[in-house]
């Protein structure tokens, strides 16, 4: 693997944290994914207490979701900003939208 392929950002931390937990990151990412009224420190500080992990690691997989989340909202208002609210292309949305908290 070259230094271009490697993952930028939080997700660089995932095989770190993988390691070192002893959890697949699916399973931190849908624990955080599910955490809506916390702010990103809360859910950090809830991450360090309720299951050990270490500052970098717990705010890397906070990072990761908040950020993920944001972009499916922008993209999914950007679509029915733009008019393309016929049915079909609602029910695509809603599919994307879903799919993409769901990793």
């Amino acid at each position: 693997m070259s230094t271009d392929d490697k993952p930028k950002g939080p997700a660089s931390s995932f095989p770190s944290i993988e390691k070192k937990h002893g959890q697949p990151i699916a399973h931190w990412l849908a624990l955080v994914g599910k955490l809506n009224s916390m702010k990103h420190m809360e859910i950090v500080a809830w991450l360090k207490t309720e299951h050990g992990l270490g500052h970098g690691h717990a705010n890397a997989i906070v990072a990761h979701v908040l950020a993920t989340k944001q972009a499916v909202s922008s993209r999914a208002s950007a679509a029915f900003l733009t008019g393309l609210t016929g049915r079909r292309t609602r029910m695509s949305m809603l599919r994307m939208v879903a799919g993409e908290l769901g990793r």
